[in-house]
């Protein structure tokens, strides 16, 4: 998750900057070129944090087929733009069958089982008699998000999966993950039962066919972008169960116990054991002294050796901790991030506005304009995070990287729920450049079409 937004590619490539009119060393002495000249450029741009993994291949096709060359017409540019062409009929035509359909199935599957496991980590809070049935039903619900699932799976299916999950959760009596089975739980299992469904219905080797005609382009494009929503509201939901999860209000430093317990055995070892073994000692080597018993001379060494491996295991798992503690100003923080910024009312509810399954007064399009700029603002705030518990708490790893994760997964959920949401001001900017003959939905997918063509053409 975090090479996701490492930014090493965060710069816009060479191959998507616009040219212009003027010489090489002219341009690269006195010119600054605006890099939100092309389409490839701007998408790029757009594309921030894990989403562009999944648009860089479209970008680059962009660059191919619908990139402005500032200036550049007619003969000029015509050896150039055959370059492209075949670079990206190359690049058509050279990808792994079943390679983006495999990575969303495999995605999918990942949700399935980090879901199960969450859930799984709470059995011990369910009567002994439910947990059998709580572990079946979520062995059930990661074979049904795996990777080897049968592809055709019926609704009537789906709909026992629910029942099964529901059934059995509702055995765990533990009063966080019971606060949130209706809000967080339920939306979450829902969101991996239909995006697993949904991928293991789109077949990765009919993908240039996809791309023979607009409309069949088109459609495809949409059912892409319902995909990355729908994997986007799952992982939000996923960080946002962890986070609420882990480490509640009051939790003690499990570190402190063990150093603890490894210093009462060395207490022990040192001032209670050594000076009884060293009195049962000189009693023996005492002539006027009675000596001590076998069995009492026995039972000392034994319980010497004993706290003495006791105290050699606990001190490999003594975890260093500075001086004085952080662990109380760490539970306040990670508190005060759960009750503000990753509330489960701010985020249920962006992701319902851009999930599109929320109902309300406002139209459709305010709604979505309104959480799409929330989430921006989200993504803005919570990145500098889980950096800044690694300054604040050093020496707590063990508690911060599992906060750290749940950030992250929060941060890829927004993110692809972003790129998925329409964008008034994009749209209308490409809908300007187009001069209204096109919708930029339909221009994308008659330059993805053309691509396409010039791939068979090539076979």
């Amino acid at each position: 998750h975090g090479s996701g937004w490492g930014g090493v590619l965060h710069d816009v490539p060479p191959a998507h900057v616009p040219k212009m009119r003027t010489k090489r060393f002219e341009h690269d002495l006195n010119t600054q070129l605006d890099r939100t000249m092309t389409h490839a450029a701007t998408c790029w741009s757009a594309a921030y944090g894990p989403v562009r993994a999944e648009r860089a291949t479209a970008t680059f096709l962009a660059t191919a087929l619908v990139a402005t060359h500032g200036g550049m017409d007619g003969v000029v540019c015509r050896p150039a733009r055959a370059l492209q062409l075949r670079l990206a009929a190359r690049a058509l035509r050279l990808r792994t069958d079943g390679s983006h359909s495999k990575r969303v199935a495999q995605e999918w599957s990942a949700l399935g089982s980090l879901t199960a496991q969450a859930l799984a980590a709470h059995a011990s809070a369910a009567p002994v008699d439910r947990r059998p049935e709580l572990a079946a039903a979520l062995a059930n619900l990661t074979a049904w998000a795996s990777t080897d699932a049968p592809t055709a799976r019926s609704a009537g299916e789906a709909a026992a999966l629910r029942e099964a999950l529901s059934n059995a959760a509702s055995a765990v009596d533990h009063g966080p993950l019971t606060a949130l089975m209706a809000p967080v739980v339920g939306p979450l299992v829902e969101a991996i039962i239909a995006g697993s469904m949904r991928a293991g219905d789109v077949i990765e080797s009919r993908a240039i066919d996809a791309f023979g005609s607009v409309e069949s382009s088109v459609r495809h494009g949409r059912d892409a972008v319902a995909d990355r929503a729908g994997r986007g509201a799952a992982w939000a939901l996923l960080g946002l169960l962890r986070l609420h999860l882990l480490l509640p209000e009051g939790t003690p430093d499990p570190a402190a116990a063990t150093r603890a317990k490894l210093e009462r055995a060395d207490a022990k070892l040192s001032q209670e054991t050594t000076p009884a073994l060293s009195t049962l000692a000189w009693q023996r080597r005492a002539a006027a002294a009675t000596p001590p018993p076998d069995a009492a001379v026995q039972a000392a060494e034994t319980e010497a050796e004993s706290l003495a491996a006791e105290s050699a295991e606990l001190a490999r798992s003594v975890v260093p901790r500075p001086d004085p503690p952080l662990w109380t100003p760490m539970l306040a923080e990670a508190v005060r991030f759960r009750e503000q910024l990753a509330s489960v009312e701010r985020v249920t509810g962006i992701v319902q506005a851009l999930a599109g399954s929320d109902a309300g007064g406002e139209s459709r399009h305010a709604r979505v304009t309104k959480a799409r700029a929330e989430a921006v603002a989200w993504l803005d705030a919570a990145g500098p995070w889980g950096g800044r518990l690694d300054v604040s708490f050093p020496g707590y790893r063990d508690a911060t990287e599992p906060l750290q994760l749940a950030a992250l997964e929060l941060r890829r959920g927004f993110s692809l729920l972003v790129s998925a949401a329409p964008d008034a001001a994009s749209d209308g900017a490409k809908a300007a450049a187009a001069r209204g003959k096109v919708s930029p939905a339909v221009a994308d997918a008659a330059a993805a079409a053309a691509a396409a063509t010039l791939a068979r053409a090539r076979r």
